[in-house]
């Protein structure tokens, strides 16, 4: 998974979840209006992860907090949109970031909070002054867009800012040693402060949600109680009402109101009746009388009184037109203020006519809906109570209508009690009048449904003139805060505070116990490390190196880097601690170390892991070619030769190249796929590095193939001599054989000597091999001797690394014993590359072989880069020209131009000359023109078995005494 992913994106979406989660948690523990939590955990979380993960946790905190403020104002019953749902976030990222860099500053983080003061610091010191950040930007804007009263603004700072210092206080120490880095110092702190802290906080947390829950219980029924009494006290006001409308109905009954009548009732005399209930019920707007009249009776009573008029839906009057009845307003008091009122026909006023219907009809006192005082200012509401009066001996006879107008606000406000400042906001509303006039007393915009999604609301039933009227009740922030109990808020804020100290208390010892470990943890390590270093070069060993690679490719892998293990074995390293001894190949190693490791980078990795073996670790590689690039440093390093104990020492490396994730995921694989990769160097020619690749398992399988079944071979008797005649030029006679070693194996056949010497070389199988050969080789001379085949050299191939083992003179020596074969007929064949390397008795060993009678053959004369000089000095009786420069005899130039000088030189030097790879007549005749003393090659023979070698030479030599 990429980095960025693991390291950034994902932290960053957890921290805006967990704020989110811990957020609505803190919202259950809201002070009113249920914006403002006395507990906000998020803040801790927020500084917590920032301190930990960096700056890149601020989108996620950003985030989180914008969950936050929309629950927040959903629960507070806010707009959608405000400007605090952006300011809010804003100031926990800045809070966060702030509190962050105090955090570094003062208590110099990330080094590990343990001692006293510096936890006091940051739980006392960063976290609370960090806090004032998010309430100073948040609570002024609350109060602008009236989310808070601007009564409550500086309580609710003090509130916001209170609940973000004690979530840092709680929750940052659980964040710390759950996030903190490095994560070694918080690791071993994890049980001991996290258990107790989020036991003591689930605690703590029920306990406070149990005295919220029961605060809010205990808060709700003082509400109801309180509703109930509004409730109650406006139910007898509206009944009282009603008694005043029917009592003047009754007044109105009894008395003479006839149009004309002698004693018609008088304006003074109806006002004596309603003055009574007028002051008695201060929001009674006025009461007014309608007499009944019919058509005939309209000229008289406009003649003695009003005109009859109408009203449209607009407040324009208007006379009424020809009806067959009326009802027009001819009492009314107060007189004073409602002169404009008398005339109106009440039957036909589009506000009343049908509450008038159905007092008429069912004899009883009718309330109209809603209506607006056109004589009073401002948004004053009222109704319209109306009450039918019959005639006392005609029942059936309508004599006219009782109306009533309350002012409701009037009306509501009159049930307030001396200390209403602390009562709960109220709202009267008829729900069966159209839904935009069912307010008639209360706030505006309080009958809409928005206005009773307060947690604290209550509906409180009431009948009035047929109508079914509701109370609305919902709970104010002084009526909150006259009924809170704030003695158990005290007790929640000390068992807050006794946790915070638990927090802090548990910071300081964990990390006492870490210092504590941390020292026992230096002297194990110091101890340890004698068992992680290699004890001679002083690098680590492989124990060290596997454990620190481990980490790495663990952070590879978390990452999604690449990582690049370098497997180095020096070439024929063996055979140079065997020849001039291990002391000399100690001092070897440690300049061989010296020479790697400067050409490292520091966050390289070099480790001795055993022997001549050495392996690098490259963490963080873009591109495979920097392994390229530092794999030729490595073998530049020791392209210049070594001084070590007066010897001057040429040495090369072969290296193998493993790649995570390309070659491999664990560690494991990497080393066995480099150490493959080796392998291939080396069978490529050493001294240079490859890259592993699939289908190298198969070669190192076959190889491995090869040695197992090496090490069985001459036990099985798989392995056989071959023989191929030498031609002496001049003469034409046979001078010798050259013995070869042939491998037979029952399953896979005939395996070719380039593939098996080699591994023979490498896995130490070349000194029983070679010592088999040797005795072999000189059995088989003898036995010809004694068949009659004299006169016969036997050349016997030595090996460089057979020939340096201590034993070697002995196996020789031994070989000639049991064969009893005549030493001055054996030659030995030995290679450039035996001259080239360091052996302190070289001169004296090929002496001391010369002086038993064997002689000496330099083989693949040319191909190699020895010195001249050896040819003079030491006791070398001819030269093998190689068959590459004979193979394209006579034709190639420079192939002619070095037969030519090599023949010239070893004429010279007083050596003899075989030339190996003769196809053809004529490069037979070229090299016999120049003096080449012996042929050898496929014109003449293949090399064969012993008893067809045996019958060649036999009939060869019968073909010459016959020609």
């Amino acid at each position: 998974m990429p980095a960025f992913l693991t390291d950034r994106l994902i932290p960053a979406c957890w921290t805006a979840a967990l704020y989110a989660a811990l957020g609505w948690i803190s919202l259950r523990i809201c002070i009113p209006p249920d914006y403002v939590s006395l507990v906000f955990l998020p803040a801790g979380l927020a500084l917590g992860m920032v301190l930990a993960r960096g700056p890149w946790m601020l989108p996620g905190v950003g985030l989180g907090s914008w969950l936050v403020q929309w629950l927040a104002s959903s629960q507070a019953g806010l707009p959608d949109w405000s400007w605090n749902l952006l300011v809010s976030p804003i100031g926990a990222m800045l809070q966060a970031q702030v509190g962050a860099m105090l955090a570094r500053r003062w208590v110099h983080y990330p080094d590990p909070v343990e001692s006293p003061s510096r936890v006091m610091w940051l739980l006392m010191g960063v976290g609370p002054l960090s806090a004032l950040i998010n309430a100073s930007l948040s609570v002024p804007v609350l109060v602008l867009s009236n989310a808070i009263a601007s009564s409550e603004g500086l309580f609710s700072w003090w509130t916001w800012w209170l609940g973000d210092a004690v979530g840092s206080v709680l929750c940052l120490p659980l964040v710390l040693v759950l996030q903190g880095q490095p994560s070694s110092h918080w690791r071993n702190r994890r049980w001991t402060v996290a258990v107790p802290m989020l036991v003591a906080l689930l605690l703590v947390g029920s306990v406070v949600y149990e005295i919220k829950a029961w605060e809010d219980r205990r808060i709700k029924t003082q509400l109801e109680e309180a509703a109930t009494e509004m409730g109650q006290r406006l139910q007898r006001r509206l009944d009282a009402q009603s008694d005043s409308v029917q009592a003047i109905a009754r007044v109105m009954q009894v008395s003479q109101t006839r149009v004309g009548a002698p004693q018609e009732i008088t304006q003074e005399d109806f006002a004596k009746t309603a003055r009574h209930w007028l002051e008695r019920y201060s929001g009674t707007q006025n009461f007014g009388w309608s007499p009944y009249l019919n058509v005939h009776d309209r000229s008289l009573y406009e003649a003695k009184h009003w005109l009859i008029k109408g009203r449209s839906p607009t407040g324009t009057t208007y006379t009424s037109a020809v009806r067959s009845e009326y009802l027009p307003l001819t009492l009314i008091e107060p007189r004073a203020n409602n002169v404009r009122a008398l005339g109106l026909d009440v039957a036909v006023l589009p506000a009343t006519a049908a509450t008038v219907a159905s007092s008429r009809a069912s004899g009883q006192a009718r309330v109209s809906e809603g209506i607006r005082l056109v004589q009073e200012a401002g948004e004053q509401r009222a109704v319209v109570m109306y009450q039918a009066v019959f005639e006392p001996q005609a029942p059936e006879q309508l004599k006219g209508v009782v109306s009533a107008v309350f002012r409701m606000d009037d009306v509501l406000q009159a049930m307030s009690q001396p200390d209403s400042g602390h009562r709960p906001e109220s709202c009267l509303v008829d729900p069966q009048a159209e839904v935009d006039n069912q307010r008639l007393a209360g706030p505006l915009g309080c009958d809409r449904a928005q206005w009773m999604t307060h947690e604290l609301s209550l509906r409180h039933p009431l009948r009035f003139g047929g109508r079914e009227w509701e109370l609305r009740v919902r709970a104010t922030p002084a009526f909150m805060d006259s009924a809170r109990d704030w003695s158990a808020w005290v007790i929640v804020a000390l068992c807050l505070l006794c946790v915070g100290l638990l927090g802090a208390f548990l910071l300081v010892i964990t990390g006492q116990a870490r210092r504590t470990q941390a020292l026992v943890d230096l002297r194990t390590r110091e101890l340890a490390a004698l068992a992680h270093y290699d004890s001679l070069t002083g690098l680590p060993n492989r124990s060290q190196w596997v454990s620190r690679s481990q980490t790495e490719l663990e952070q590879a892998q978390r990452l999604g880097e690449r990582l690049v293990v370098l497997f180095l074995d020096l070439d024929h390293f063996k055979h140079i601690n065997d020849t001039l001894g291990h002391a000399l190949g100690d001092e070897l190693l440690q300049a061989v170390a010296k020479r790697l490791a400067p050409c490292l980078e520091s966050h390289h990795l070099l480790a001795r892991i055993g022997g001549d073996e050495f392996v690098v670790l490259m963490p963080r590689v873009e591109q495979p070619q920097e392994a390229a690039q530092v794999a030729e440093e490595l073998r530049a390093a020791l392209n210049t030769p070594l001084l070590v104990q007066g010897h001057e020492i040429n040495l090369s490396m072969s290296m193998g190249i493993a790649c995570y994730p390309e070659d491999g995921d664990t560690l494991d694989h990497l080393l066995k796929h480099a150490d493959t990769a080796m392998y291939v160097a080396k069978e490529a020619g050493r001294n240079g590095y490859q890259f592993f690749m699939k289908e190298m398992n198969a070669r190192v399988s076959r190889r491995m193939f090869l040695e197992n079944n090496l090490r069985r071979a001459l036990e099985r008797n798989e392995m056989y001599l071959v023989y191929q005649p030498q031609i002496e030029a001049s003469t034409g006679r046979v001078a010798g054989v050259e013995a070869l070693v042939r491998w037979n194996h029952p399953e896979e056949g005939l395996i070719p000597p380039d593939r098996f010497i080699p591994v023979a070389e490498d896995c130490g199988l070349i000194e029983p091999l070679g010592a088999w050969v040797l005795h072999q080789a000189c059995r088989q001379l003898q036995d010809w001797r004694d068949d009659g085949l004299d006169g016969l050299m036997m050349a016997i191939n030595i090996s460089p690394m057979q020939f340096r083992k201590p034993g070697f003179i002995d196996t020789v020596r031994s070989a000639l014993n049991s064969s009893g074969v005549d030493p001055q007929r054996v030659e030995l064949e030995i290679t450039e590359t035996l001259l080239m390397q360091p052996l302190n008795d070289l001169d004296s060993r090929l002496r001391e072989l010369t002086a038993m009678g064997l002689t000496f053959a330099l083989d693949d004369f040319g191909t190699g880069y020895s010195s001249l000089g050896y040819l003079k000095r030491l006791p070398i009786s001819r030269i093998k020209l190689d068959k590459s420069f004979v193979a394209d005899l006579p034709g190639d130039v420079e192939d002619e131009a070095v037969t030519r000088a090599t023949l010239s030189m070893a004429k010279d030097l007083g050596l003899h000359c075989v030339a190996e790879g003769v196809e053809t007549q004529a490069q037979r005749a070229f090299l016999t023109e120049r003096g080449c003393d012996t042929l050898q090659g496929y014109l003449f023979a293949r090399p064969m078995p012993e008893q067809e070698c045996r019958e060649w030479i036999r009939q060869y030599r019968y073909r010459q005494r016959s020609a």
